[in-house]
């Protein structure tokens, strides 16, 4: 049943099995899901992952980008104090 959701008996699709049953409307559940669901969660899964590393990268060089342009800035305006020393 675990990788497959037919019976192993009557090879019918199965939804649920019922199981530890205390008496008849008081049992347990298990939801049997079709291989196709459990692949295509699995998919979505992985889908998430890589999203999420991409948007760590982008993160990552978002921050970059902030750290050269400030750097950028300061060395501008160290060069624009020289420049206007130099002229005094």
């Amino acid at each position: 049943m675990r990788n497959n959701n037919h019976c192993p008996l009557c090879r019918q699709v199965c939804e649920e099995v019922k199981y530890n049953f205390r008496s008849e409307t008081d049992f347990d559940r298990f939801k049997v899901e079709s291989p196709r669901t459990v692949q295509l969660l699995e998919n979505l899964v992985d889908v998430q992952l890589l999203f999420d590393s991409i948007m760590e990268d982008v993160e990552q060089l978002r921050n970059r980008m902030r750290t050269v342009s400030t750097s950028l800035q300061s060395i501008d305006l160290m060069n624009r104090e020289r420049n206007t020393n130099r002229r005094r």
